[in-house]
């Protein structure tokens, strides 16, 4: 379980970034499958206004941060984060929000 990521600054070289955390709208833990699928889709919905271009013709990947079952009932924990990274695993010098890469 992830509690804690540490931040760097933008301007300085890292491997990922969040660009956008949404919560799941249900009361009751779906599954991991479906908490899954939710971030899949709400992660590559939020792509393309956030960076500025559509996700296929990015050089970023996209992954996720997901709650488990046990963050979900012990913390209420909802919240799913978006991770973008550099295909070829370069070092990202700026921030991807509103970059167009």
């Amino acid at each position: 379980m992830v509690n804690d990521v540490p931040g760097v600054p933008c301007n300085e070289p890292h491997d990922n970034e969040v660009y956008a955390a949404f919560d799941v709208q249900m009361s009751e833990w779906p599954g991991e499958d479906v908490v899954t699928e939710m971030a899949e889709n709400g992660c590559l919905d939020r792509f393309e206004e956030v960076v500025g271009i559509p996700y296929e013709e990015s050089v970023l990947i996209v992954s996720h941060l997901i709650p488990t079952e046990q963050s979900w009932k012990a913390r209420k924990d909802r919240e799913i984060l978006c991770v973008a990274y550099h295909m070829d695993l370069e070092k990202l010098t700026r921030s991807v929000i509103g970059s167009g890469m």
